[in-house]
């Protein structure tokens, strides 16, 4: 009620639609912030999302971290970190499921390679009897391989709520058609849309807090700089920066862990993705300006998803478990601010030794 009212320019906001920069799910949306003011401005880090060209927004991006990164901070946490083990410690429900799955299908690839050691002799011998009696080969009918234990073990170990299906069933009814290098920006926005996710679920050890919902949009470039990637490591990198610049805990320990919850998010397949974003979007929801972000990305994502491919997540779940993030690569020097505050430890640790000799 404090904020200045202005009658909304009907003209302006058709210019902003037709011509201006596109963001949103595969960018379908443009204009959507000239209808509100204060803050609702204040969702995004972007400035002003309705003019700001998308090749600026990485640039924008890029300068309000390093704004942002506070080395003492850093260091406090570095130096004081007995909350941050205690959440590197907790294992979310997703990583216990994660263990059970692997063993599952350990024990799957065990069982085919006993059975096939087991009758790899005798069906030699009846496929060379057979060669020489059997009629030409007819075309190939009937079923083909059977699934993949993958993905069928994923519907064991990740079930919805009813809570959850009452979500689905909400959710709008549609399809979508999108080209290569959309389809490609919608799966890095995936990545980078489950690392805050996993950031927030970790440091709240599985319990959201009033600033749950800050927190996943805040550390999410997809929502807070409508930023489209290129690369899977280009995705990480911008996500740590985040994670090292905002939140309450900036340690790289939390950061290694996220990044393995990531994977096993990933690994579980699309169902688990779905529970993340129904949760994001029901943190979305309780908030009076942040519905937006479900407008623009969450709730397509709900829905894309359920039909993306198994094949896709499960490649880039191994991809991201295979990946190396150095310190160096997030551009502050943190190898070096670590050195020289253990250098510093060092030396008042020797003073209190020899003040206390």
């Amino acid at each position: 009620w404090e904020v200045e009212q202005e009658l909304f320019d009907e003209s302006a906001f058709e210019r902003l639609t037709l011509a201006g920069p596109k963001y949103g799910f595969a960018n379908n949306s443009s204009g959507v912030f000239a209808r509100f003011q204060g803050e609702a401005m204040d969702i995004v880090e972007l400035d002003e999302p309705d003019v700001t060209p998308a090749s600026q927004r990485e640039t924008q991006r890029v300068s309000g971290q390093d704004g942002k990164f506070d080395e003492e901070h850093y260091l406090a946490d570095f130096v004081s970190d007995e909350e941050v083990v205690s959440l590197v410690k907790f294992r979310p429900y997703y990583n216990e499921q994660y263990c059970k799955y692997l063993e599952y299908l350990k024990s799957v690839r065990d069982s085919a390679v006993n059975d096939r050691s087991s009758t790899v002799v005798m069906a030699e011998c009846q496929t060379a009897a057979a060669t020489a009696m059997a009629p030409p080969p007819a075309a190939a009918s009937g079923p083909g391989p059977g699934p993949d234990p993958a993905f069928t073990a994923q519907e064991q170990y990740v079930k919805f709520s009813q809570e959850e299906l009452d979500q689905l069933k909400a959710l709008p009814n549609k399809e979508y058609l999108l080209d290569g290098p959309t389809t490609r920006c919608a799966y890095l926005g995936l990545v980078d849309l489950m690392m805050s996710y996993a950031y927030n679920h970790r440091t709240t050890l599985a319990e959201n807090t009033v600033e749950s919902g800050w927190t996943v949009a805040k550390l999410s470039n997809t929502l807070s700089w409508f930023e489209s990637f290129k690369s899977l490591r280009e995705v990480i990198i911008a996500s740590v920066r985040n994670m090292l610049s905002y939140p309450l805990y900036r340690h790289w320990k939390l950061v290694k862990a996220v990044i393995k919850d990531t994977v096993a998010i990933f690994a579980l397949g699309r169902r688990q993705i779905v529970k993340c974003l129904l949760e994001m979007h029901s943190l979305f929801l309780q908030d009076d300006n942040r519905y937006l972000l479900n407008d623009l990305y969450v709730t397509d994502y709900c829905v894309w998803v359920q039909r993306a491919s198994q094949k896709k997540i499960k490649a880039i779940g191994e991809r991201l478990s295979e990946m190396k993030i150095a310190k160096k690569d997030v551009g502050w020097q943190l190898a070096e601010l670590e050195e020289a505050a253990c250098c510093v430890q060092e030396e008042q640790d020797g003073a209190t030794a020899a003040a206390a000799a």
